[in-house]
């Protein structure tokens, strides 16, 4: 017993030196990312720890969802760079699984699949490009939470994932690039159609193995069982563009989820219109759809919240001449439908909320999103002249007001008494000399209706603020952060490690400040663009955590295990996640968080 122990305390201890070697390393690699001029895009695979809020909840958009072969776990993938195996009766975290991550963001999973009968589950969406021309796609064993197989050669983002019904094949939808389909035994590539001129945003198998996509194009594409193009269908007119597709449990329809108006029924053999279920009382589109496993009932939604912003859905019974119901969900709107057996209906949000509800509509659980939503009506990012304190959340202008303030000169939430005096300002968004348009959701914003700021790609517009003497503007995209000069010049662009939703430039144009989808506040040096500090303030208004890319962090006294750091193994491993409260306490050290503020 002592030898055993021994031992034990002997692997903790080369471990814990292993750990340190690795952070060590790490900040050195960050104090030379601070000292260089440019930003520097990553060209082979990095092991740089890098830091992790973890709340055991989602906390970003959660965008896909999809149910293990048992009927009694469900997965689901987030912005955050995690997905989460999820116990059904009670909500319980049952398995985190984490892809190898990269210092620009990668590891963004916007797809997720479940193989029929083994469970093994497959992730993707900005996965492996950073030491890649390409993308992968993971896949998991749930139960051990182990990476088992790369699948690679992707030539852009993975919108959505879909197994075949005897589990041979693994479809993967692209942002650019259509459709590619994986044989998962061997891992190679097995069909697929690059004939799109726009994302494919669903993928689903009927029984006997055909397979039906939906793309922004406005187009259907049926496949038949041997991958091979047997029909198409343009339903995108006048708004209402196909979203997802969905066959029925019998292979006969396939329910369409479209932009606007109701879904439609489809005959899944020459993709004729069999019938149209109500849409009475519901306005919105309903991009999602989903059906029962008997096939009776018909669920859809994603378009539409009720009088408190909660998500809703329509679910439909067909043997009742389509009777129907709305069931009000959790917060935000619905990202994605996942039929339970019984009847019942589990769903996710890009609010970060998520439950599940028996075939009566009462609730399993419900799970709100621990992070704030810097992008809900009325929210704001304010800052103070220099930077050093923000406020966020919701103005009381705008119905129930949530706003807090943070000064990340002391470390610590002020009061409004505290705050008395002092000035804070929302971004600028246009002044008597700058105007820019184009910039919400859009891919072409410009100074003053004339000069073009270039973006790279597809990526589009979410936040934009200018400086109070008007000589830069600060874009955030769904990708990156820009600064140009207000002549379009672009200065610096900083990849993001999530989702943009509101920006400011703090009054001495010392600061760009940018709130992101999962939950943090970063602030980055106007003049080089480099990340100096983060903070995560959790939406109960009372626990944070802090930290820098020298792996310095600081937290409030009941949020110590919600930091850690995931170090990468290898690109065909999953990583390593090593909580900050059991590291070395020399990097708890609140001084060197905050003395860039100083």
């Amino acid at each position: 017993m002592a030898n055993c122990a021994w031992r034990r305390a002997f692997a903790a201890h080369q471990q814990g030196a292993q750990v340190a070697v690795l952070i060590g390393l790490a900040l050195s690699m960050a104090l030379l990312a601070l000292i260089a001029p440019t930003v520097v895009r990553a060209a082979e695979f990095s092991q740089t720890p890098i830091m992790l809020v973890e709340t055991w909840l989602h906390r970003g958009p959660i965008r896909r969802a999809a149910l293990l072969p048992d009927g009694e776990r469900w997965v689901t993938v987030s912005d955050d760079r995690s997905a989460r195996v999820w116990r059904l009766r009670d909500g319980v975290l049952k398995r985190v699984l984490r892809p190898p991550l990269g210092l620009d963001g990668d590891g963004k999973l916007y797809a997720v699949a479940a193989q029929p009968k083994t469970g093994l589950i497959a992730v993707a969406g900005y996965t492996g490009k950073e030491w890649r021309p390409e993308v992968s796609v993971y896949l998991f064993n749930w139960q051990n939470s182990a990476l088992v197989k790369r699948l690679s050669g992707l030539p852009d983002v993975v919108n959505h994932l879909a197994f075949s019904a005897n589990g041979r094949y693994l479809a993967a939808g692209l942002a650019s690039g259509g459709v590619r389909v994986f044989d998962v035994a061997s891992g190679r590539l097995a069909g697929g159609d690059a004939e799109y001129g726009k994302p494919v945003t669903w993928l689903d198998f009927a029984p006997d193995g055909r397979m039906v996509s939906a793309s922004a194009d406005g187009r259907l594409r049926l496949y038949d069982a041997d991958l091979r193009k047997a029909g198409e269908k343009m339903l995108g007119h006048a708004g209402a563009t196909p979203f997802s597709a969905r066959f029925s449990p019998d292979g006969g329809y396939l329910a369409v989820g479209r932009t606007e108006g109701a879904p439609l029924a489809l005959n899944s053999r020459d993709l004729s219109i069999s019938f149209q279920p109500s849409s009475a009382r519901f306005d919105g589109g309903m991009p999602l759809v989903a059906w029962s496993e008997d096939g009776r009932y018909l669920f859809a939604g994603g378009g539409r919240r009720d009088s408190n912003r909660a998500a809703m859905a329509r679910k439909w019974d067909l043997k009742r001449n389509g009777q129907w119901v709305d069931l009000h969900l959790g917060a935000g709107l619905v990202s994605d439908l996942t039929p339970l057996p019984g009847g019942g209906l589990a769903y996710v949000t890009e609010s970060g909320s998520m439950g599940a509800l028996d075939a009566y509509g009462i609730a399993y659980f419900r799970h709100d999103s621990p992070s704030r939503d810097y992008h809900a009506p009325g929210a704001t990012l304010r800052l103070s002249a220099d930077g050093a304190v923000a406020r966020f959340g919701r103005s009381s202008a705008a119905g129930a007001g949530d706003m807090s303030a943070f000064s990340m000169r002391d470390l610590h939430p002020m009061s409004d008494a505290e705050l008395a005096g002092r000035v804070l300002r929302d971004p600028l968004t246009q002044t008597r000399l700058v105007e820019v348009s184009g910039w919400q959701n859009g891919d072409k914003p410009k100074v003053n209706r004339r000069i073009p700021l270039t973006l790279n790609g597809s990526e589009r517009g979410r936040a934009v603020a200018l400086s109070a003497d008007s000589r830069f503007v600060a874009l955030a995209t769904d990708v990156h952060l820009y600064l140009f000069r207000s002549n379009g010049a672009q200065i610096w662009r900083t990849a993001l490690p999530a989702e943009a939703q509101a920006v400011n430039i703090s009054g001495n144009s010392r600061w760009v400040a940018v709130a992101l989808s999962d939950g943090t506040i970063r602030w980055y040096d106007l003049a080089l663009g480099r990340e100096r500090a983060a903070l995560y303030p959790h939406a109960n208004g009372k626990s944070w955590v802090a930290w820098n890319p020298l792996m310095y962090w600081s937290a409030s006294d009941d949020a110590n295990g919600m930091l850690g750091w995931s170090v990468n193994v290898s690109e065909e491993r999953a990583p390593r996640y090593l909580p900050a409260i059991k590291q070395n306490r020399g990097y708890r050290n609140a001084e060197a968080v905050s003395k860039v503020f100083r």
